[in-house]
C-alpha cells in the first residue's frame, strides 16, 4: 500500500481538515456503505491513518488482511471500462472506486462534491480526500460495497467544542503522539453533532502507556460562559483558524463593497462610555464588543430563527457579494444569525456573523434573504481597536495576545469610544477606542506589549548586482488581523524550524548578507510540492480570481522561463501582471495576470520550503557593507550545503515574510566572522567632532 496514502500525506494533506464538509439532508446514498465494526467500551488496536487534530482523525485496524483483500478486489474493479452514465449518477455521499493520482492505485471512496469535471473524494479505508478527474471514477461491485471500511473517524473524548478549542501547538504534538504507532483505541460512543458524511466516534487513546486524552489537556482552552453561543476564542490565530477550518481555496477579504452599509451602524456615542461584554477576542487591533444589554439581542436572534424558517429562494444565493447581508445558519448550533457575506468559494459562502463578530462557512443552501425588519436593526456587536497604538509605527510583542483576551474575556468592561479608524480596510466599520476593565485601563496595561519602530530606520535596499530578485520592494509586515488587505501575508504556515538548532540548508536566493532565502535540504518535499502545483496550475482559471488578489495574497503562478508553476504571494500589482515572491524559493518576478491560479488548501498548508534570512550580528542602523561583500558572500553560499542556526526573528524587518537572524557554517567555517572584514562600523566620534 502507497506510504503516502497510509500518512495522510502528499494529496491527503488536501484536506486534513478539522471538519468535512456536511452531506445533504436525505442522500440514501451516505450510508451506502456499511459501517465500521465498532464495539463500545472495547479496546482495538489501530494506527492513525489520517490525522487533522484532537478531533478529527482517523484510525486504521491492525489487522491488513481484510485490507489487503480490499485492495486486491479495488485494483480488478478498476480496470473495468467506465460506464460514461456512471459519473453523472454520483452525488455528495455517493459510493464509488476512485483512482488515487499520487500512486495510480484504485481505492474505494466516498463522494463530497464536484467541481467542474472533478469529484472531491473521502478514501473511505483510510481518511485522506483528493481531487479526481471525472474519467478515473468507476461503479462498485456488490462485494466491495459490502465490505466495512477498514478506517473509521474519530474524535478525542472529553473536548466539548462548544466549549473550548485547542491552542495552536495542539496539532504537531497531536500528530507526533500518534503517527506510525500502534494504539490502543476505547469507542466510548458516537459523536452526535457530527456534520462528517461519515459516522465519528469519541474515543480514549492509548499511546506507549501513555493516555492521549491526558496529554492534551494543557492544550485546550475552556470558552469563558459569555462566549459559549459562537465559538470565537482563538485569539490571535482566530482568522488563519477560520480561514484553514472553512476554506479549501483560499480568498481575500474584500474591501468596503456598496453592500457593506446596508445594516445600520451600531448606536452608540463617540466620548461617552459604554457598558460592553468582549464577544470575540482577536487582538488589541482587532476585537469585538456586545452591548450589555441583552433584551435587544434576543429580540433580533427569535427573529432570526422565524425568519430562518421560511422557504430559500433559489435564486437569492446568486445576488450575493462581499458585503451583502444575510440570514445565515451556523453549523455548530443550527440557529440563524444575521450575517454579511466575505467571500463565496465553491458552495459555501464565508460569512461575518454581525451580532458576534465571528466567522464561519456556510452552505448555499443555508443562507435565507433578511427581512426589512432585521435589515434596519443595528449590529448588536462593533469591531474595535484599542487606541494610541498606530500600526504603522509599531508592532505587538508575542506575550500581548494571552494577556489582553484574560484581562477582556467574561468581564463586564467600560468602553468609551473616540473614533472612527478611517485606516480599517475592514469590511463593517471599526473604532478606535478606550476599554476599562476592574478599574484597570486596558490601553495603559498593554503599553508594555507594544514595540515603537526605530526612528530613523530606513527600508531595506537590495542591490541591483543580483538579478534573480527583480525590483523588490517590500511591505511591511503587520500583526495578524482580520480587517488589513495584506492578511493573506500570514495564510501561508511559518517555516519549520528550532531556534538555536542547525538545520542543513542551501542558499536558493542570495542578495547580500542582510537578505538571502535559505532552503531546507529536502528535495523529497519539494518535489511532492512542485508536483501538486503542476496539477493544480493546468485546472481552468477562475476570471474573478485575479481580482481577489492584493498584496500579501497566496496563489500559484507560472514562471516565464521555465513555464512551471510554483506557490507565489503577491507583493503588488502593475496593471495587468502581478509581481510575486515564489515562497518555495526567494526569487521575484513579474506574471500575467491569465498566468496565476488560486492554491488548493494541500499547497496552502504545506510550509514554505523556503525562508528569508539576514546575517547575525550587523546591525543596519550602525554600520554597512563595503562593495566587495556581494560577490565574496555569494561565492561563499553558492551551490554548497550550508549548517544554518536561527536565533530570533528580525523585528525590525519590513518585508512582506517573516525574516531570521542566523549564523551560517560552510565548510567548516562561520560566515558571519568571514563577513566581518567587509562591515564598516559607524564612526560616531569622528561625526561629532565634524559637527563641532
Amino acid at each position: 500500500m502507497d506510504k503516502e496514502i497510509q500518512d495522510g500525506q502528499g494529496d491527503s494533506e488536501i484536506t486534513q481538515q478539522r471538519s468535512l464538509p456536511s452531506c445533504p439532508e436525505g442522500n440514501v446514498n451516505v450510508c451506502s456503505y456499511k459501517w465500521p465494526k465498532i464495539s463500545h467500551n472495547g479496546t482495538e488496536e489501530v494506527y492513525a491513518s489520517c490525522i487533522a487534530g484532537p478531533h478529527h482523525c482517523w484510525c486504521q485496524y491492525t489487522n491488513s488482511e481484510d485490507l489487503d483483500m480490499v485492495s486486491k478486489l479495488a485494483q480488478e474493479a478498476g480496470q473495468t471500462q467506465q460506464d460514461k452514465i456512471f459519473p453523472e449518477t454520483l452525488g455528495p455521499g455517493s459510493p464509488c472506486l476512485a483512482q488515487f493520482s499520487s500512486d495510480q492505485q484504485w481505492y474505494r471512496a466516498q463522494i463530497i462534491s464536484r467541481v467542474d469535471d472533478a469529484f472531491h473524494v473521502l478514501f473511505i479505508d483510510y481518511g485522506n480526500e483528493s481531487d479526481v478527474d471525472v474519467e478515473n471514477v468507476r461503479s462498485l461491485p456488490q462485494g466491495l460495497l459490502e465490505k466495512a471500511p477498514q478506517a473509521f473517524l474519530c474524535s478525542l473524548s472529553g473536548f466539548d467544542e462548544s466549549k473550548g478549542s485547542w491552542n495552536d501547538e495542539v496539532y504537531e504534538v497531536f500528530n507526533n503522539l500518534l503517527v506510525d504507532k500502534p494504539l490502543k483505541l476505547t469507542v466510548l460512543n458516537m459523536v452526535d453533532h457530527s456534520e462528517a458524511t461519515v459516522p465519528q466516534y469519541a474515543v480514549d487513546i492509548e499511546c506507549e502507556g501513555a493516555i492521549v486524552n491526558a496529554a492534551m489537556l494543557k492544550y485546550w482552552k475552556p470558552v469563558a460562559k459569555i462566549l459559549t453561543l459562537i465559538d470565537h476564542s482563538e485569539r490571535e490565530t482566530f482568522l488563519q483558524d477560520i480561514q484553514t477550518e472553512s476554506n479549501v481555496k483560499q480568498a481575500n477579504v474584500s474591501k468596503v463593497n456598496v453592500n457593506t452599509c446596508m445594516y445600520r451602524k451600531p448606536n452608540f456615542s463617540n466620548n461617552k462610555q459604554e457598558e460592553v461584554y468582549a464577544s470575540c477576542i482577536v487582538q488589541p487591533h482587532y476585537f469585538w464588543c456586545q452591548h450589555t444589554k441583552t433584551e435587544e439581542l434576543s429580540r433580533v436572534t427569535e427573529l432570526a430563527q422565524e425568519a430562518g424558517q421560511t422557504q430559500q429562494d433559489m435564486t437569492f444565493p446568486e445576488t450575493l457579494g462581499p458585503g451583502s447581508p444575510c440570514l445565515a445558519q451556523f453549523s455548530s448550533d443550527q440557529q440563524w444569525y444575521r450575517a454579511q457575506v466575505i467571500c463565496r468559494v465553491g458552495h459555501a459562502f464565508t460569512v461575518l456573523f454581525i451580532d458576534y463578530g465571528n466567522e464561519s462557512e456556510a452552505d448555499v443552501k443555508n443562507v435565507r434573504s433578511l427581512t426589512q425588519g432585521l435589515l434596519e436593526e443595528a449590529p448588536q456587536a462593533f469591531l474595535c481597536s484599542l487606541s494610541g497604538f498606530d500600526e504603522s509605527k509599531g508592532s505587538w510583542n508575542d506575550d500581548v495576545y494571552d494577556d489582553f483576551y484574560n484581562l477582556l474575556v467574561d468581564k463586564p468592561l467600560k468602553l468609551t469610544v473616540f473614533n472612527m479608524d478611517d485606516p480599517s480596510e475592514a469590511a463593517v466599520p471599526q473604532y478606535a477606542v478606550e476599554v476599562e476593565s476592574d478599574g484597570v485601563i486596558v490601553n495603559a496595561a498593554m503599553q508594555k506589549h507594544w514595540k515603537p519602530v526605530a526612528e530613523g530606520c530606513v527600508s531595506i535596499e537590495h542591490p541591483e548586482e543580483e538579478t534573480v530578485l527583480r525590483d523588490i520592494q517590500p511591505s511591511s509586515m503587520t500583526p495578524l488581523n482580520v480587517s488589513k488587505v495584506d492578511v493573506n501575508a500570514c495564510m501561508y504556515m511559518k517555516p519549520h524550524f528550532s531556534k538555536n538548532t542547525k538545520e542543513v540548508v542551501y542558499a536558493s536566493c542570495i542578495v547580500h548578507p542582510h537578505y538571502f532565502w535559505c532552503q531546507y535540504d529536502n528535495p523529497e518535499e519539494l518535489s511532492r510540492v512542485s508536483e501538486l502545483a503542476q496539477e493544480e496550475g493546468k485546472m481552468q482559471q477562475n476570471e474573478m480570481f485575479p481580482e481577489t488578489l492584493g498584496p500579501g495574497s497566496p496563489c500559484l503562478a507560472l514562471f516565464s522561463s521555465d513555464d512551471q508553476w510554483y506557490r507565489g504571494q503577491v507583493m503588488r500589482r502593475v496593471d495587468d501582471a502581478f509581481c510575486v515572491l515564489f515562497i518555495d524559493y526567494g526569487n521575484e518576478s513579474d506574471v500575467d495576470i491569465k498566468n496565476v491560479r488560486s492554491l488548493t488548501r494541500g499547497l496552502l498548508e504545506k510550509a514554505p520550503q523556503a525562508f528569508l534570512c539576514s546575517l547575525k550580528g550587523f546591525d543596519e542602523s550602525k554600520g554597512s557593507w563595503n562593495e566587495d561583500v556581494y560577490d565574496d558572500f555569494n561565492n561563499l553560499l553558492v551551490d554548497k550545503p550550508l549548517k544554518l542556526t536561527v536565533f530570533n526573528m528580525d523585528d525590525q524587518s519590513e518585508a512582506a515574510v517573516p525574516q531570521y537572524e542566523v549564523e551560517i557554517e560552510c565548510e567548516g567555517a562561520v560566515i558571519n566572522t568571514l563577513m566581518e572584514k567587509y562591515w564598516k562600523g559607524l564612526d560616531t566620534d569622528h561625526a561629532l567632532e565634524g559637527s563641532g
